[in-house]
């Protein structure tokens, strides 16, 4: 799992059309099982809670082209705040 928190420069609006506008090539994402759009309670905060495949699969969208434009799309201020973690179990199949 990779949760990422951004402060962006967007307002509500701007970035959820740029979340939508950009949603397909998440989709095609190998290795991305789902993908979490989240609104911190914090102003201007918002980020994504990412479920991978694979570490590798983590990898390569790190090393991708729509992971090195998340910057300028969302207008990111400052440096995103980026956690790893590992399932142990999951609740449902």
């Amino acid at each position: 799992v990779q949760i990422v928190k951004i402060k962006s420069g967007l307002s509500e609006d701007q970035l959820i059309k740029t979340a939508t506008n950009r949603a397909d090539n998440f989709r095609a994402m190998p290795g991305l099982i789902q993908k979490f759009y989240v609104q911190y309670s914090e102003p201007g905060y918002y980020g994504g809670i990412f479920i991978w495949d694979s570490k590798e699969d983590m990898m390569n969208y790190a090393k991708s082209e729509i992971s090195s434009t998340m910057t300028e799309a969302y207008d990111i201020q400052g440096t995103p705040d980026v956690q790893f973690t590992d399932i142990l179990f999951s609740l449902r199949e």
